[in-house]
């Protein structure tokens, strides 16, 4: 028999004696690890809730983990560390599971205990208590239970859960990975009051020296300012949010790449599942082509522009343009580079519609687009590009011709495979 299922079948024998909570100190001592995590399972079938609290309530003062311990001191230099093989850190995963079952009898003790994992002097624990406070934060506004009944989560234990969120917020600005836990929980606290709503964003946008938190931070809150900014109206008109769309702009021209690259990602995805909110959007878009050039949200800005397009095809060639004025002033700035990572993956169609729209700006994109491609970027079928010029009304097609074929004919000279126009 493997030794998992000896300690379950050993464990469930314990529980049957009246006595067990004495003889707990002495029960397999060398695998208390497993033993919580079999709790754990326990408690997710419904099964021995009583029996794991007192378990949570006795090890929660456990030494495991110290604070020289690995995972924590890679918390502390702001890595990554997913390893869940400490007691303490442990524990907090068995209050998850409980927490999970929604018998609210239990609450004032797993706050409590929360309490004490929240403000544990080893940060690494500090962090796994953020994932079963999410749980927390998610029901804080749960009147009623499924039957309708009074549910039982006090206004006491929402309040004192709402002050623990906040005092981990405030302790832990200079711990990064503990900033990213907690982005879970705030993210569940979107009918907080304006004045909370943007204490909770600066203090996730940027650290104590004013500088954006590292991006695993910021990438879960940027949807959140997203939403306060436009949504949170819908939901409460008296809401006042043109401090947050403020900051939204602010944010848009100051970002690191990575964060604009995920605020953008949450633009095209808000209107590729609702058209209808491209109108609240539209004004931010030109922010995203100011500031220094930046390669990485390029990808992004293709997407958002293939939304647009059904939405406006005029708006979706203006923005085109400002995209294109964007790789133009950096193909200037940086005319030795010859390890350009720029990808349009199918722009064949926004440039058709610049044919057809605003036909007098095609030989200026064709010509970034040329320059891009000499420079070894990918711009896409790049015949089918510059043979966009046959989509622009007729009148205008002989002279556009003359200004594109011969640009065409410069890329045929360097890539004699391409094919004529």
């Amino acid at each position: 028999m493997l030794m998992h299922d000896l300690l379950k079948d050993q464990l469930i024998k314990l529980f049957e004696e009246l006595d067990w909570q004495s003889q707990f100190a002495d029960f397999f001592p060398a695998s208390r690890l497993d033993i919580l995590w079999i709790t754990s399972d326990f408690v997710k079938e419904g099964k021995y809730l009583p029996e794991a609290m007192w378990i949570v309530e006795y090890l929660v003062n456990d030494p495991d983990p110290s604070i020289d311990d690995q995972a924590n001191q890679e918390i502390l230099k702001g890595e990554e560390s997913r390893s869940i093989v400490t007691i303490r850190g442990s524990l907090a995963w068995l209050i998850n599971n409980i927490l999970a079952r929604l018998d609210t009898t239990y609450y004032p003790r797993l706050i409590n205990l929360l309490e004490k994992l929240a403000n544990d002097e080893v940060v690494y624990v500090r962090l796994q208590a953020t994932y079963p406070l999410a749980g927390l934060a998610q029901n804080i506004r749960a009147e009623k239970d499924r039957e309708g009944k009074d549910w039982g989560f006090t206004k006491e234990d929402k309040e004192r859960t709402m002050n623990l969120i906040f005092s981990m917020l405030e302790a832990n600005r200079q711990y990064p990975r503990v900033m990213e836990g907690l982005t879970n929980v705030f993210e569940k606290l979107r009918f907080i009051s304006e004045e909370q709503a943007m204490y909770i964003l600066r203090s996730f946008l940027y650290e104590k020296d004013k500088t954006f938190y590292p991006d695993y931070v910021t990438h879960n809150i940027a949807p959140v300012l997203i939403f306060f900014s436009e949504f949170r109206k819908d939901h409460t008109p008296e809401f006042k949010n043109e401090p947050f769309q403020e900051l939204l702009r602010k944010v848009i021209v100051s970002a690191p790449p990575r964060l604009k690259t995920t605020l953008v990602w949450h633009f095209w995805k808000t209107i590729e599942n609702d058209p209808k909110t491209y109108s609240r959007l539209k004004s931010y878009i030109p922010l995203l082509f100011q500031g220094p050039f930046q390669e990485e949200p390029l990808g992004q800005y293709e997407f958002l522009i293939e939304k647009i397009l059904p939405q406006s095809p005029a708006d979706a060639v203006e923005f085109f343009k400002l995209e294109i004025g964007y790789l133009r002033r950096a193909i200037a700035e940086q005319l030795q580079r010859d390890d350009w990572t720029i990808w349009f993956h199918h722009p064949e169609d926004i440039i058709d519609a610049v044919a057809q729209h605003d036909p007098n700006s095609l030989p200026e994109i064709l010509s970034v687009l040329r320059d891009i491609s000499l420079k070894r970027g990918y711009v896409g079928d790049v015949s089918k590009i510059f043979a966009s010029y046959k989509k622009a009304p007729k009148e205008r097609q002989d002279q556009l011709s003359k200004e594109i074929v011969p640009m065409y004919e410069s890329l045929r000279y360097h890539d004699p495979n391409l094919p004529p126009l």
